[in-house]
């Protein structure tokens, strides 16, 4: 399982949802849209998002819910 965390500056829930993946000890990848030169596999309207091995599986604060699921934490 490969989490990839698409980020945007200036967004509240990136850094909630961030900061949950760093607290978890989650593994994942954590890519700034706005900073870094990584585009996400297809245009995003929503921040975050995430991807598991390159699959957008949730997006905005709801990330929180799907990795208390799917994780256990």
């Amino acid at each position: 399982m490969s989490y990839t965390l698409y980020t945007a500056e200036k967004c509240h829930d990136c850094k909630t949802v961030a900061n949950f993946l760093v607290e978890k000890s989650i593994p994942h990848t954590n890519i700034n849209f706005d900073k870094d030169n990584a585009c996400p596999p297809f245009d995003l309207h929503i921040f975050p998002a995430l991807f598991n091995d390159g699959k957008l599986v949730a997006y905005g604060i709801d990330i929180i819910n799907y990795l208390k699921r799917a994780s256990q934490v």
